[in-house]
């Protein structure tokens, strides 16, 4: 969340964003450059997140866990999902952070999107996975419902990949939202 407000906000902020835009490099490209440098970091936290939660959960849970119940597929599919939430959660943060003048405004901005995202989470705890395609549709709260069925093994292979192509198409459109917003001079000038 700080990486992204850091990149669009603090840039801003410093007056750095300016520079970038004045030079003859679309817009457009600036602004996926900016959503895949933090989607590069993002899954480079979630991947050394998931190898600490492998590697620690069978002595917590005093061997009552064995990682090898789950084959390649399942893995396979959760990367698909986790990368696909990943580029959603990020274009989410960056478009918030452009509209901010300042990296504290953008922190201030994106602390109600966080608990949305952590709430989404929790939600995941009740029940299992369903098994009705609209769910799959609705962002963020997709991937949860596919990784609680990856988990237990009741997943459908079409329900995943309406999860992954809908959070693929939510971040297509949120890439050109943020390419409108850095084409707005209003906004990218605003102190």
């Amino acid at each position: 969340m700080s990486i992204a407000a850091e990149s669009v906000a603090g840039e801003k902020e410093r007056g750095t964003m300016a520079t970038l835009l004045a030079t003859p490099i679309n817009r457009r490209d600036i602004a996926l450059g900016k959503v895949l440098a933090i989607t590069l970091i993002g899954l480079l936290i979630a991947t050394s997140s998931a190898i600490g939660i492998f590697a620690g959960l069978p002595s917590i849970m005093q061997g009552a866990v064995d990682m090898n119940v789950y084959g390649p597929t399942d893995y396979l599919l959760l990367v698909l999902v986790v990368v696909s939430a990943t580029l959603l959660v990020v274009v989410l943060i960056t478009m918030v952070s452009a509209l901010a003048r300042t990296t504290k405004e953008a922190g201030m901005y994106l602390t109600p999107l966080m608990i949305v995202v952590m709430l989404v989470g929790i939600l995941g705890m009740f029940g299992g996975a369903s098994d009705e395609v609209a769910y799959y549709f609705i962002p963020l709260y997709n991937a949860v419902q596919c990784m609680i069925g990856i988990f237990t093994f009741d997943f459908q292979p079409a329900n995943v990949a309406v999860c992954v192509l809908s959070n693929l198409v939510y971040t297509g459109a949120g890439v050109l939202a943020l390419q409108r917003m850095f084409n707005s001079e209003r906004l990218m000038f605003a102190r």
